[in-house]
């Protein structure tokens, strides 16, 4: 309802050009932030009508966030170049390093509480052994190696960015085999080639808006097929083959990189200006990392809410509180490695 009442509101101010701004993709961030938690949320209860649906979503989601991401270094670099990358290690990897850290100490002291203690080993095992200590945050761990992926990959191609991409590629592939091998979830691979293709939007958006502007109608019938023929497809494989995971991946990375593709240039003619978008596209990774704690909590021993909607509505209520807090510890955080990253590039 939210999202109708939204774009009816602002139907006749549409700047499709702006259809990537800060602004736009701050307020998809706040919805898929939302679209998140109740996915995570839905995969516990399997129940009602709309967490059915939501239960498959995930990996769909997720992949939005990564396009958002990989678009967003890219702009950067293109931008400010070299200076760009330069304290790409202080400003990016250390900062959200920081962040995962803190927010993983936060979950041992509430599983101590709940009665479940981990060694300093098991704690920084986690943070490579595939099993992340936070909730649902495999997504920090893999974004993390995107950021370093992303400054190998432009710090080795001098310039050639299309070369920085090529190269960003076959890290990316490197790493899915790694995980497949090393019998991953697919969770942890499937949407990540989506950051790829946010980098390769930037790169290439004067020419990608040309072609949208000529052939709108034609570039989203296309997308859409495609992401229902790559979606269904999998399903339709199950009746057919007992063994397709091979098959499957494939059909899972395409559709969610169709997926980010369609939430993008859907941003051409719908616009999500609503202030709750805005505000919790700002605090949508606080939201991202601490919901899973929340309603952890909320059906412990110490408040056992059985009544399903009750948990839900209370589940976001405090995740947004708590998100609201932490927003402004990690913007304190984050100003102390932006000064460090200036003190750094002054020397």
């Amino acid at each position: 309802l939210l999202l109708i009442f939204d774009s009816f509101i602002h139907e006749k101010s549409i700047n499709e050009s702006e259809y990537l701004s800060i602004e736009t993709t701050t307020s998809l961030r706040g919805i898929f932030a939302l679209v998140i938690v109740l996915h995570h949320m839905s995969e516990i209860t399997q129940g009602g009508r709309l967490f059915c649906l939501l239960v498959h979503a995930g990996y769909l989601v997720v992949s939005v966030f990564f396009f958002f991401s990989g678009y967003g270094l890219m702009t950067g670099l293109l931008k400010k170049g070299n200076e760009y990358l330069s304290v790409f290690w202080i400003k990016r990897i250390l900062y959200i390093f920081t962040i995962y850290f803190i927010i993983t100490i936060m979950y041992v002291a509430e599983y101590s509480l709940l009665g479940k203690s981990y060694s300093p080993l098991q704690i920084f095992m986690s943070f490579f052994n595939g099993a992340p200590i936070a909730a649902n945050s495999w997504y920090m761990i893999i974004q993390i190696l995107y950021y370093i992926f992303f400054w190998i990959s432009f710090k080795c191609c001098n310039h050639r960015y299309w070369l920085g991409i090529l190269i960003l590629l076959i890290l990316q592939f490197i790493q899915t085999l790694i995980l497949i091998l090393l019998q991953y979830p697919a969770i942890w691979y499937m949407s990540g080639f989506a950051f790829s293709v946010g980098v390769f939007w930037a790169f290439k958006k004067d020419e990608i808006d040309q072609l949208l502007t000529l052939h709108f109608f034609k570039i989203m019938l296309i997308v859409i097929s495609l992401f229902l023929i790559f979606t269904g497809l999998p399903l339709i494989l199950e009746y057919i083959y007992e063994e397709q995971g091979f098959a499957r991946i494939c059909c899972r990375i395409l559709s969610t990189s169709l997926f980010s593709i369609l939430v993008a240039i859907t941003g051409r003619k719908i616009r999500f200006k609503f202030k709750i978008w805005m505000f919790l596209g700002k605090i949508s990774l606080e939201i991202y990392l601490i919901h899973g704690g929340v309603y952890q909590i909320l059906r412990s021993e110490y408040c056992w809410i059985e009544n399903e909607a009750l948990w839900t509505i209370m589940t976001i209520i405090i995740s947004i509180v708590l998100s609201m807090i932490f927003n402004i510890f990690f913007k304190w955080i984050k100003k102390y490695f932006d000064d460090l990253a200036l003190a750094c590039r002054k020397c």
